[in-house]
Order: structure tokens, then sequence, then C-alpha cells
């Protein structure tokens, strides 16, 4: 068995989905840097702004192929909004708003985001989705976010998925200054494989897992605000929140780092489980703390 244990604290572990019993022990403590720490607490809008892309957002629709998420800003909407500011035209380019988020929270519309790629956005937010589209089933989805919450990711944040048959769980990552490409790797080639393994060793109901709401990258010019190819990143369903105990547990959600990610084990594909149920022979474990 491959061990990685990584720091963590617990502060009254809150989740969606039926809860755990005591938190996992603390090996350590971290304390958050005062810069990512405001003065007074921030509205959950302001958090999740803070946290997502300001231009990679997308918006649920239904047409001939079904329901599904669409990228709001596209990739060449985007390269022409740097076109045109770079030629000093006024260009927009369309952002979240408060009402999107209203919207979002009483399911007139659904919301997506992207990681925030903007280097002032210290953290970001990403999305464990547990699919179970075609096989599957509600209850084994959750039985597997809280065993990830149980044994890898305390106080993960857990949701049901969009249309009722999966399971969402957020974690917030602190990118250390890195770039897109740099924590783009780290979820999908770190993060994603291991998720998996840790899936194969299980005989949850459960077809699938993904990390969702990876960073757009842009990739810059050597004039000022020459953009010479953006690619986007992909979607996730924003949370729906609504009231201050889920605000509370979304804030108090796992926190990681990519120095963390990046001591992850390297996965060898198995051809068949090590364990029955919902226990797992690799461990990792992250730590969450309310801001």
């Amino acid at each position: 068995n491959v061990n990685s244990t990584f720091d963590h604290k617990v502060e009254d572990a809150e989740t969606f989905g039926p809860k755990i019993g005591n938190a996992l022990p603390t090996f350590g403590h971290k304390v958050r840097p005062k810069y990512l720490t405001p003065r007074r607490k921030q509205t959950i809008n302001k958090w999740l702004r803070d946290r997502i892309s300001g231009i990679d957002i997308g918006v649920e629709i239904e047409d001939e192929d079904g329901t599904h998420p669409i990228h709001i800003n596209t990739n060449k909407q985007v390269m022409e909004h740097f076109r045109r500011l770079q030629n000093g035209e006024p260009s927009f380019l369309t952002r979240i708003s408060d009402m999107n988020f209203v919207d979002h929270l009483t399911e007139v519309a659904t919301f997506y985001f992207a990681g925030a790629s903007e280097p002032k956005k210290a953290e970001i937010l990403v999305l464990i989705d547990i699919d179970c589209k075609k096989i599957g089933s509600l209850a084994g989805a959750m039985a597997f976010a809280e065993h990830l919450r149980d044994h890898h990711f305390p106080n993960l944040y857990i949701e049901v998925s969009t249309h009722g048959n999966g399971a969402h769980g957020y974690f917030v990552l602190d990118k250390l200054g890195t770039g897109s490409t740099f924590v783009n790797n780290l979820l999908l080639r770190s993060l994603q494989p291991w998720l998996r393994q840790i899936l194969k060793e299980h005989e949850c109901d459960v077809e699938n897992v993904e990390i969702k709401g990876t960073l757009p990258d842009i990739v810059w010019g050597q004039k000022k605000l020459e953009v010479t190819n953006y690619k986007s990143g992909t979607l996730a369903k924003l949370p729906r929140l609504g009231t201050e105990e889920k605000e509370r547990a979304l804030r108090n959600t796992t926190r990681v780092t990519v120095d963390e990610l990046a001591r992850l084990p390297v996965i060898e594909e198995v051809k068949k489980p090590f364990s029955k149920g919902c226990a797992s022979s690799l461990t990792a474990t992250w730590g969450g703390r309310e801001e």
C-alpha cells in the first residue's frame, strides 16, 4: 500500500448528505496566511467569485442534443475581447451577476464555473463529480462521496448532483502562485486517476468520478493585453446553497495545496479491486478549516 498523509485541521464538520461522526485526528497545525483572511466576513457570492474564473462561466441549456452546459463566453469571443482591448476599443464579456446566483439558488437556471486562473486569486474551487448517468445509483454516489470525506477529504462539502442521480464534492485548492497549465495537469493527471483508483477498490454503485472546474488557459503575447491563445476550462456546476448552514459548510470544506497534489502516488491501472465495500488501500488526507 502507498501511504501519503497530509496535515489537516477539522472544525465543525458539516456537509450535506448523511453526517459522519468524529473528525479525523489532527496531525499538526496550519496557519492560514493573513492575506487570505478578510477583515470582515465576505458574502458567499464574493467568496465564490474569489475562487472561480471571472470570464469562464457557463449555463445549462436544452437543445436537440439534450440538456447540457455551454460556455457563455466562447473561446473566439474571449480572443476577440482581448484584441479589441489591445486596440483601445471598448469591449465587455459576460460576468456572473448576483441575480444569476439567485436564479441558480432558486433553480430558475443552472450556472457553471471554471477555476480562477487570475493570479490575484490565490485559491480555486474544484468539483469532484461522481457520475451515475447510465449505471449506478444516488445511494452509491453518496456512499462514495462519504467515503472520500471520511478517509481523504475531511469536511468535504457534498451535494446531490444537478439531475439527482450522482454526487458533487467541492474542495478548495491553493495554487501557491502556480499557473493554469501546472494546476490543470495536477488535477487531471494526478488527482483524477488517484480518485478513480480509489473507486476501483470499491463496490460502490457508481459509474465514474471526474474532476470538473479546471482553469481556462490564457497564453499572453509580448505586447500589452496581447493574447495569442485561449482555451476554456471544464465547467462545473455551482453549488446550490441558500442557507447559512450550507454556506458555512462550503467555506469550511477541505483545503488542499498544489504541493500536496504533487505528492500523490503515481497510479498504475489495477485490473481488479483490492477490497470490498467503501474501504481503500490508498491513504491521503487533507484538511479543512473555516475562514
